[in-house]
């Protein structure tokens, strides 16, 4: 429901009848900012009823998003940094500062994003400038507004806030974005350019804190029966790295289950690219006065260009994205996470998995935008508990390896500082 919904007013409503489209505020500052895959979010509370919120920030590369028509390198409908060839004004897009190096662009009228989120307010964020044109925002069944991405000076550096939609009641959302193009009599122009969604939700009363399941520990939560186990580095927004295990298993049925309570917020997070393929996941729970649901999503990407080679995870953005979110959680009951590969492509592919977050009572408190430095909510005795128990003790904890690779990050940086007096920095 949307009765209260408010507009942001630092964005520009499109005016039909008018002459031109109003030029939008060029300032890419924002209260909301874009939080790289598996940082610590940012909570805010509310004074009168000790309501903690959390921002979720959900990249234009998450499968949670649904472009229509569908990424196709036949259609040419969606253009990311890899096909896309048009310069803005102060130089390829590529080479902007989108949040983790990714977006989505078209210019083809009608083309819309779906997606469905839980919260109370959404913020869309993306691209302005004297290529881009009018498009709608409509959320649940409540008035379709439409706005104007359109602007003289292209803005530089990052993404500036195209919509803002404040009000909604706490819950589950839909939202979908239709591309309107140029119309007639209007100086603008006809593209639209996603870079990320934010969206405020509810984590429940008191500051929760964060149980992680990561690394070895996932391997202990399932049915893998033809699994593999990686080790990778990846590059987590602008000068941030993280080395993270992804579990994966490319056949169909294969799964993973994760039991857990007193949580009131549930995150998947793993890979997306052209190896990769439909997957589901559920959440249950024993309690009467739970409701379960199942959501199923193509974990696919095609990049795998014609015109490119050995390129099957050449996506633009290699590390983690946001794969299932789900919030408003009882922490009163008990939930049953189950996560499985349903793709049935022929030889099968990809469905994989970096790191299971639940927000509650138990685990750790990280810093705002943090990166957890690993450990796990699982109990290390037997494996098979959730954050209930011995997130509390594990959870945030550094271990050996990262230690170790914490150490020799610094003997490298003091060895580069000291270099001259040790005759390093000449031949």
């Amino acid at each position: 429901m949307a009765d209260t919904t408010t507009r942001s007013t630092s964005t520009t409503t499109a005016d039909p009848n008018g002459a031109t489209s109003s030029p939008a505020t060029t300032t890419n500052t924002t209260d909301t900012p874009a939080l790289v895959p598996e940082a610590a979010p940012r909570f805010d509370t509310s004074s009168a009823n000790a309501t903690y919120y959390a921002n979720l920030t959900i990249d234009s590369f998450s499968p949670i998003i649904v472009y229509d028509p569908p990424m196709s390198v036949d259609t040419g409908a969606w253009h990311t940094p890899i096909t896309d060839s048009i310069l803005s004004e102060i130089g390829p897009l590529s080479q902007r500062d989108w949040h983790l190096g990714t977006y989505m662009r078209s210019e083809m009228p009608n083309a819309t994003i779906l997606f469905f989120f839980e919260g109370s307010e959404l913020y869309l964020y993306g691209d302005r400038g004297p290529s881009y044109g009018a498009f709608s925002v409509q959320v649940d069944s409540g008035t379709t507004e439409l706005r104007s991405a359109y602007t003289p000076a292209q803005p530089i550096g990052g993404s500036s806030l195209l919509d803002a939609v404040r009000g909604l009641s706490e819950g589950r959302h839909k939202a979908v974005v239709t591309i309107a193009g140029t119309r007639t009599g209007l100086v603008e122009g006809s593209g639209f350019l996603l870079d990320y969604v934010v969206v405020r939700q509810n984590v429940g009363t008191g500051q929760p804190k964060i149980s992680d399941v990561r690394g070895a520990d996932l391997e202990k939560l399932g049915s893998w029966k033809t699994w593999t186990k990686d080790e990778v580095t990846v590059q987590q927004g602008q000068n941030v790295t993280q080395t993270k295990t992804i579990v994966s298993s490319n056949a169909k049925g294969e799964s993973l289950t994760y039991s857990f309570s007193n949580a009131t917020a549930v995150q998947v997070y793993g890979t997306r690219n052209a190896t990769n393929g439909a997957y589901s996941i559920s959440l249950t729970s024993s309690s009467p006065s739970v409701v379960g649901n199942t959501t199923t999503y193509n974990g696919s990407f095609p990049c795998d260009f014609p015109d490119r080679t050995n390129n099957l995870t050449s996506c633009e953005w290699r590390g983690s994205v946001l794969k299932h979110a789900a919030a408003n959680l009882d922490p009163a009951a008990n939930y049953t996470l189950k996560l499985e590969n349903t793709d049935d492509s022929p030889g099968g592919r990809i469905f994989d998995v970096d790191l299971i977050r639940t927000f509650g009572g138990n685990g750790v408190v990280l810093e705002p935008g943090s990166l957890a430095p690993g450990g796990s909510g699982l109990d290390a005795g037997n494996g098979s508990s959730g954050g209930a128990s011995g997130g509390g003790t594990q959870n945030g904890a550094l271990r050996a390896d990262a230690v170790g690779s914490s150490f020799a990050l610094v003997v490298l940086v003091w060895c580069l500082l000291f270099r001259d007096g040790f005759g390093f920095g000449r031949l």
